[in-house]
């Protein structure tokens, strides 16, 4: 249905979300579908809901654009917008977002002069840590708590609430203590629990939590983006979403086990609740299994190749859940000494490759002929018209400044005499000739004196809007003797060339042509 398309694409999404190194708020993966269907989006926007409106155009983002040469070019899967370096970095997998992580000895012993924020490890409390929650908007805090009240968060926000506990309790515990608090401290027994603080130890799970912790929000953040796009675009057809959901999949690297997993949340008669230890250590799937499958129209969901990776995975979640629930990873304390993969039943979701299920599925994009000499002309020939756009666009800046700016009218309504700019014209008048210049200096000569005598200079242009008259002064011209500076007023009319028609002195040193 068209609902289950919708969050098929909003789930699809948030996994892609947790997978991906993209910095983007919104869903890369989902922006990525439309371009192939030739649709983009006016802005980035989380706030406006109209901004992300989906629109049919021919002159798609340049910078999409771009990475579409570049995907074409090198014929790799890991778009990323902004940087033109990207398409050469290879998106990181899991083993390698935990090569960061600290072995330490459970034999290593810390002195009472040990000061937490001289180690290494050390990670201020959560008071003094930027988290991502608290720099939100308002529509992205309540997409985002829609997203985390579905079926397919109930794990992940399991996961965040208890990291959220043993923060400030390994925060408690590593806090210096002020001299006042270590006095009365010696004055009062202390039941010796036989349990030693290991700082590093304890800095290293601490680390590991937020990074799961910022990995589990970005998702949040790109399945809020996919539905608060879906309610900016109500009326897509179900061929749009069901081609931007495969799309979206396939951008956002999602393979078989993860789709039926997305499949156990977005399509209601496959749901099962967790229930019990269903919901606690390693796997919170034990209720799906084994797979199931329902009828859509003449097909059976999900395929069964898909049935077929869920059947393996099922088998191995088993295993798993034995291992982790049975390993002891809290220390008496109640604060795990290790975060294990499946620990409070979340695990860091991987980037398919080519051995996954759905990989022959994609193949044919995949192995799309590409002529990268043609691709790196025509990056060539862009780079040539954006040189000249920039070109064009300054001239047209400074056209505009020239005539005052778009709201300005010292050359007329919209600039309508710029042509005329630094033109003069003339008209003999009994025994003198009147000379003005359009934006410059108006004269009456006599004879063959080449200098006459100045009636003002260019002031400004009246357009009345309702007879459509227009009409030019100069102003500030010579003083009279005994009388007035001199001033020239031109009633503009139109004709077939430009020319002027005639001069008139109605009052002293008044002239009006």
């Amino acid at each position: 249905t068209s609902t289950e398309l919708r969050s098929l694409v909003s789930f699809t999404c948030q996994m892609a979300g947790e997978m991906s190194t993209d910095d983007s708020n919104t869903c890369v993966a989902l922006r990525l579908a439309g371009l192939e269907l030739g649709f983009t989006w006016e802005d980035d926007n989380f706030d406006n809901a109209e901004s992300m409106r989906l629109a049919e155009s021919d002159a798609l983002s340049l910078e999409l654009a771009d990475r579409m040469f570049s995907n074409a070019a090198y014929n790799e899967r890991n778009w990323k917008l902004g940087d033109s370096n990207s398409n050469k970095r290879g998106r990181r997998r899991l083993e390698e977002m935990m090569d960061d992580d600290y072995h330490g000895y459970d034999d290593e012993e810390y002195g009472d002069d040990y000061i937490p924020e001289d180690d290494d490890y050390y990670i201020p409390p959560q008071s003094s840590v930027k988290r991502t929650s608290d720099n939100l908007s308002a529509s992205e805090k309540e997409m985002v708590e829609a997203m985390k009240g579905l079926p397919f968060s109930a794990t992940r926000v399991t996961f965040l609430n208890r990291a959220d506990e043993i923060a400030r309790e390994i925060d408690a515990l590593l806090a210096p203590k002020k001299d006042n608090e270590d006095e009365e401290a010696n004055d009062t027994p202390v039941e010796d629990t036989g349990a030693r603080i290991d700082p590093a130890a304890y800095n290293m799970v601490k680390s590991t939590l937020r990074k799961r912790e910022e990995t589990i929000n970005k998702g949040l953040r790109w399945g809020a983006s996919a539905s608060l796009f879906f309610s900016a675009n109500p009326d897509l057809s179900d061929d749009q979403l069901r081609n931007l959901a495969i799309y979206t999949m396939y951008h956002g690297r999602v393979g078989a086990v993860q789709l039926w997993q997305i499949l156990q949340a977005a399509i209601s008669d496959l749901f099962v609740p967790p229930s019990g230890d269903d919901q606690t250590c390693a796997s919170p799937w034990a209720s799906s299994c084994p797979p199931r499958r329902v009828t859509r129209g003449s097909a059976a969901l999900p395929a069964p190749v898909i049935v077929e990776s869920a059947e393996a995975f099922c088998s191995g979640q088993a295993d798993a859940a034995m291992d982790v629930c049975g390993a002891k990873v809290e220390d008496d304390r109640g604060i795990p000494t290790t975060i294990p993969e499946g620990y409070l039943g979340y695990t860091v979701p991987v980037p398919s490759d080519e051995y996954d299920k759905l990989a022959p599925v994609f193949a044919p994009l995949e192995s799309l002929d590409v002529d990268n000499d043609a691709v790196e002309n025509l990056e060539d020939e862009k780079q040539k018209l954006d040189r000249e756009k920039k070109s064009l666009e300054k001239k047209i800046s400074d056209a505009w400044k020239d005539i005052g700016g778009k709201d300005g009218d010292n050359m007329g309504p919209n600039g309508e005499l710029h042509s005329l700019a630094s033109e003069c014209f003339d008209v003999e008048a009994g025994k003198y000739t009147y000379e003005v210049c359009v934006f410059g200096d108006a004269k009456q000569k006599e004879g063959s004196n080449p200098g006459g005598t100045r009636l003002g200079k260019y002031e400004k242009m009246d357009y009345d809007e309702e007879t459509g008259a227009r009409t030019l002064y100069w102003q500030n011209g010579q003083k009279c003797w005994n009388g007035p500076a001199r001033s020239a007023t031109v009633h503009l009319t139109c004709g077939a060339e430009n020319k002027l028609l005639s001069a008139d002195e109605p009052d002293t040193c008044r002239y009006v042509l």
